[in-house]
């Protein structure tokens, strides 16, 4: 029999994403195609740069950065762009989780070529990683087991986390909040541009903030 969590996947994975896995994976392989060009990565990441700079300045603004000991990037896909931002900018070690294999090499053999040494890059599941204390940890648009891995993050119940969780469906970010976010602290960032949300949860401010899409550090 499944369980209420394995239950509440399906929905989400059926329902609740805007994204199908089949768009998904089409997406994934036109990723890891940008990803073999330095000039193809510049421009995805010119592309999606507001996203991780909106968050960057929402949390430089209301959390202490430098308590965190690293920064862990779930769904870091075969262009990492997110990693890359995080690493440039707080200066920890900076974790890229990746289970899908052709996305792991391809953001393996990308970040040689841009020498860049200070992200590990980790092939496997979010939601089967076992050290998230102290981290800011980041669960990416791609990111399609999304509830577990927050469940995983959060079941550590260790002070000094923050966890950024993308939700690429502005049609059913309500349904995402009830859903997923119900009981928890959180703070809404609106990517207006992308289509996304971003949830901030933590225990540092109080729940259901919203922070305009306009502002920016």
């Amino acid at each position: 029999m499944l369980s209420l969590s394995r239950l509440r996947q399906r929905l989400y994975d059926s329902f609740l994403f805007n994204r199908k896995p089949l768009n998904l994976y089409f997406s994934m392989i036109e990723e890891i195609v940008l990803s073999l060009f330095v000039k193809s990565y510049e421009h995805f990441s010119h592309e999606f740069e507001d996203m991780p700079e909106r968050e960057f300045a929402y949390l430089s603004l209301h959390h202490d950065l430098s308590k965190i000991e690293k920064v862990i990037v779930v769904g870091a896909g075969a262009i990492p762009y997110t990693a890359i931002f995080f690493s440039q900018k707080i200066g920890k070690p900076v974790f890229a989780i990746e289970k899908n294999a052709l996305a792991y090499f391809a953001c393996l053999r990308l970040l040689r070529r841009l020498r860049i040494d200070a992200i590990k890059v980790v092939k496997g599941s979010g939601q089967l990683y076992c050290n998230y204390g102290h981290s800011l940890v980041i669960i990416t648009l791609h990111t399609l087991t999304k509830q577990m891995v927050l469940e995983r993050v959060i079941s550590n119940d260790e002070c000094g986390q923050i966890v950024v969780i993308r939700q690429p469906s502005t049609q059913n970010m309500r349904l995402f909040e009830s859903a997923s976010l119900e009981g928890l602290k959180y703070a809404t960032i609106e990517h207006k541009k992308e289509g996304a949300y971003s949830f901030v949860i933590s225990n540092q401010f109080q729940p259901n903030t919203r922070i305009p899409n306009s502002q920016k550090s």
